[in-house]
């Protein structure tokens, strides 16, 4: 008789799991094997540029970011952080700003 203890393997919950499987015979020798379950995230999130994309403006005009949409198969918008990096042909700048969304 083999036997399969009840797993509680959540699909939807990301971390560790434990499976243990059961195995009797009929002069009820048992042997006991645990196989691991790790449900992880392997998809990265999706940036959306809202806007026209390449921008164009006006010199001397306030810039004001049209934004950007992402989302997150797993986590919520309170979970994710976006950064912004600003390059430009004016020497060697290079700023990164990250913001919490």
């Amino acid at each position: 008789m083999i036997q399969t203890k009840q797993s509680n393997v959540d699909v939807n919950t990301l971390g560790d799991y434990m499976i243990t499987y059961i195995v009797k015979d009929g002069s009820g020798n048992e042997t006991r094997l645990s196989r691991g379950v790790k449900v992880v995230d392997r998809i990265a999130p999706t940036i959306e540029i809202l806007g026209e994309n390449p921008f164009q403006m006006n010199r001397f005009a306030d810039f004001i970011e049209p934004g950007i949409r992402i989302t997150d198969n797993y986590d919520g918008s309170d979970a994710l952080r976006a950064a912004m990096i600003i390059e430009t042909n004016l020497g060697n700048r290079n700023d990164t700003l990250w913001a919490d969304l």
